[in-house]
């Protein structure tokens, strides 16, 4: 009698146990029907219903119970994230919105819950992305800079409810993407150019008469690309930096609409003469201009201050052969002018500082990085020859947008997808040691154009 007691007992915490377990499993599937149908409301309900019965994301497949000898895992290895899947519905709720009010409440929301999973460690790079559209929307963006995106994005999540260009996904350098279900076509605003994407396997019917044919210029755009390949500090050198400048200036006037006569480039230089070219291109600049910054090769923070090392530096602290980042950026934000600034540099962490530390207040500025603080960039081959990880993104992502008006913040996102990679093309991705950063924007749109 007591045998039987235990036996029906046993009986019973098991099918509890398989009743709450299904509890989240039902609440999450109607979740995943609601948002398929865009009803982001009882998405959000549902998902929100999710987490009161099992209450953390997990980045990791569920297994589910049943004998030791026949494992199963929940959606085939899918992940769990309702709390990510509430505040996605919460934002798209959001974008649906004519109310200000409203529209501005959801977003908050939204990005209170975003806010508190990343400080939680799930930094995803999708709740990074979220996040960036929510700040953009509200005119918050310096908040981003308190999440610290460049530390890294090693969180995943269920994918399954956001829309394409919301997905991360790897792609590697030298590859070009595409939407796999035929040709579409999006436009730049001021119909300056368009990026078009074709069904896998027509890519060549389209794509030698496209991007043959360079974007047309724009005469208010500069660039300075600054290639130091030679450095007496060894441990700081990046050694493709002069070709990648090559590399770079190419890219700009075929795919990003930037004159050649409005582009300098210089290789080995000291500080000097880097000061020297950015005021003869300040010189030229006004209020509506657009000044594309990029430097490759040793730099460093001295006591909070960012350095670009000259090729004639001897050692990290040398100061006075290096150049103020911030007096570089000065001679254009005192034009007036728009400045995207993107850096190629070992981020060696010197007395708890690594260069980029520093961050601009003042003026309209961009600023992106080729890596993580405390992290070094590294190579891949192109067509026989080294070129910076970082470079070779910058100029696929150039040449897959062929515009001459590129968002910022969306070209960093697919510079980032480009890198994950390191080059591998037979990978799924996510090799990369390499992380490269979003722009910090200070006074200017998320998206502002380069």
């Amino acid at each position: 009698m007591k045998l039987g007691k235990v036996v029906i007992a046993c009986g019973l915490l098991v099918l509890a146990a398989m009743s709450q377990a299904q509890a989240w499993q039902t609440e999450y599937d109607r979740a995943l029907k609601a948002a398929s149908e865009g009803n982001w409301a009882e998405a959000r309900d549902a998902f929100l219903a999710a987490v009161a019965d099992r209450g953390d994301d997990s980045n990791q497949s569920t297994r589910l119970p049943g004998p030791i000898t026949e494992p199963r895992v929940w959606r085939a290895g899918a992940l769990y994230s309702p709390n990510f899947g509430a505040a996605y519905s919460a934002y798209r709720l959001g974008t649906m919105m004519e109310d200000k009010d409203e529209k501005n409440r959801l977003f908050g929301t939204a990005a209170g819950e975003l806010e508190a999973l990343i400080t939680k460690g799930q930094r995803s790079a999708e709740a990074f992305k979220i996040l960036t559209n929510i700040y953009s929307a509200l005119g918050t963006q310096a908040r981003m800079a308190d999440y610290e995106p460049e530390k890294g994005m090693d969180w995943k999540v269920d994918t399954s409810f956001l829309q394409a260009n919301e997905v991360v996904n790897a792609t590697a350098p030298g590859q070009q993407s595409n939407t796999g279900t035929g040709a579409s076509v999006a436009g730049s605003p001021n119909g300056a150019g368009s990026l078009i994407k074709v069904k896998a396997g027509n890519e060549e019917a389209y794509r030698d008469v496209i991007l043959s044919t360079p974007v047309p210029v724009l005469n208010t755009k500069f660039a300075l690309l600054i290639g130091n390949s030679d450095s007496k500090m060894d441990d700081l050198k990046v050694e493709t930096s002069a070709t990648d400048v090559d590399l770079l200036k190419a890219a700009l006037m075929q795919h990003a609409g930037y004159a050649e006569g409005n582009i300098v480039v210089l290789k080995n230089a000291t500080s000097a003469q880097m000061k020297e070219a950015a005021q003869a291109i300040a010189e030229k600049v006004g209020g509506d201009s657009t000044v594309f910054v990029f430097f490759s090769g040793a730099a460093t923070n001295v006591d909070g201050v960012d350095f670009y090392a000259g090729v004639n530096t001897e050692f990290a602290k040398d100061t006075s052969t290096m150049l103020k980042k911030r007096d570089l950026q000065q001679m254009f934000v005192d034009k007036g002018a728009k400045l995207f600034v993107f850096n190629q540099t070992h981020r060696t962490v010197v007395s708890g500082s690594a260069f980029g530390s520093e961050r601009s207040v003042v003026g309209s500025v961009a600023e992106s990085h080729a890596t993580i603080a405390g992290a070094n960039v590294y190579t891949t081959s192109r067509d026989g020859q080294k070129v910076g990880l970082y470079v070779a993104a910058m100029t696929q992502t150039l040449e897959m947008f062929h515009l001459n008006e590129i968002p910022v913040t969306e070209f960093a996102w697919q510079v980032f997808n480009a890198i994950r990679r390191g080059g591998d093309t037979q990978s799924g991705g996510g090799g990369s040691i390499q992380t490269p950063t979003l722009p910090v924007v200070t006074n200017m749109s998320n998206n502002a154009p380069f």
